[in-house]
């Protein structure tokens, strides 16, 4: 069924350009941790519902890095992993879209 078929959707004529910007700002402001902010024009984005991809990205890679890296993990300790996380998503644009590639990337 296509979108079409949902009660309530209205087709948005939208630039190809114009969605790769949306996607881009979404993306950013997943991995920097900070509040969307839409290009003019566009939809805003409900500030909650981005924070919970925001914890979902933070929260899985983490993780993955803890079961990769447990013994840096726990010298670390939780606040200071954190931060290494939080560092690392906002800063590192990986070479791989495959996730189990990503503990060498931590790394460089």
């Amino acid at each position: 069924m296509s979108w079409h078929g949902f009660a309530g959707f209205r087709e948005i004529p939208m630039a190809k350009a114009d969605f790769f910007e949306i996607q881009r700002r979404f993306t950013q402001a997943i991995r920097q941790q900070q509040p969307y902010q839409p290009p003019p024009g566009s939809l805003a984005i409900e500030p909650r519902r981005v924070a919970v991809y925001q914890r979902l990205f933070l929260n899985t890679v983490s993780q993955f890095f803890a079961s990769t890296y447990p013994v840096c993990h726990a010298v670390l300790g939780t606040q200071r992993w954190q931060s290494l996380m939080r560092d690392f998503l906002a800063s590192h644009a990986a070479s791989t879209p495959y996730f189990h590639f990503l503990g060498r990337e931590l790394l460089t």
